[in-house]
């Protein structure tokens, strides 16, 4: 693992059913398959149907804890990973170029970058204590090919999941897929929020306070399937007390695939053109005016 450190854990992750090794002395995680091949494993059949037999010498007799959750990182490591990115100048040019964010928003989110991905560190909406790490892995993705990884053991159940960047002021919300799609919208002047362990997760019970009463658009990705998940959330919001509606890109003339972070650095367009599809969801074709008789 990390640093020569030698203990760890080792548990099967609950979202993709692969083994996934953490250490306990410094917060990383990786799949065991990566692990597996930094090894030089080989025999991939024995290890995807006998991983514990097969990786057994690596896997310290400490694994066998799997329901305690990784340790959060320090703030030392939070500025530390703050000054990897602040050194990399292809980290900080995609961040900039590809995920249109501007440094203003980037050092106020605390995004960092610890080698193999982005650091996000995700805090409790009230308290704005740490609750969790989310990993946007670039430039390699890992042999899963999973684009975010959380933080083992910070679930939904003990607050690791949460609502990301914070809930702004006002009335108004834009309920999208994804952290850095929020700050995009944060950095154009749109209270932008995500759930933290993405689209698929249904609106719960306790966060209902966090939108009573308010205007909530759902801007999910561009393509059939979420946009249908998107249906579902606007539902979910407004048996919260919300009134939210789904606002498909497509509609927008985005492409499949294409985000909320596409319409602003890979289409150009502006807030004003958002805002304006956004009014158009919600009340459905322009009413035209009535001629007098």
């Amino acid at each position: 693992m990390c640093g020569g450190h030698g203990k760890g854990r080792a548990n099967v992750s609950a979202r993709t059913g692969e083994w996934v090794i953490s250490c306990w002395s410094c917060s990383q995680s990786t799949y065991l398959f990566e692990l597996a091949e930094a090894l030089s494993v080989h025999a991939w059949l024995e290890l995807k149907e006998h991983p514990e037999r097969c990786l057994k010498p690596y896997i310290t007799a400490e694994g066998s804890r799997p329901s305690e959750p990784a340790p959060l990182p320090s703030e030392y490591d939070i500025r530390a990973w703050r000054q990897m990115l602040l050194r990399d100048d292809n980290a900080t040019a995609y961040l900039r170029d590809v995920r249109g964010l501007s440094p203003e928003i980037i050092a106020k989110a605390q995004i960092g970058h610890n080698g193999r991905g982005f650091t996000i560190p995700i805090k409790d909406v009230r308290t704005r204590e740490l609750v969790n790490l989310r990993i946007r892995f670039w430039p390699k993705l890992p042999l899963s090919g999973a684009k975010y990884q959380g933080l083992a053991g910070h679930t939904l159940e003990n607050g690791g999941v949460t609502i990301y960047p914070g809930m702004p002021g006002g009335n108004a919300l834009v309920l999208c897929a994804g952290e850095f799609d929020a700050l995009v919208l944060w950095r154009h002047g749109l209270p932008g929020i995500t759930v933290t362990s993405g689209a698929a997760t249904r609106w719960r019970k306790e966060w209902g306070w966090m939108v009573k009463g308010k205007r909530v658009a759902v801007i999910y990705d561009a393509d059939p399937r979420e946009e249908e998940q998107a249906l579902s959330r606007a539902a979910e919001l407004r048996a919260a007390g919300a009134d939210a509606w789904r606002v498909r890109l497509s509609k927008g003339g985005l492409g499949n695939g294409e985000d909320i972070t596409s319409w602003f650095t890979d289409q150009g367009r502006s807030q004003r053109e958002l805002l304006n599809l956004i009014n158009v969801e919600r009340h459905g074709k322009l009413r035209r005016k009535k001629v007098a008789a």
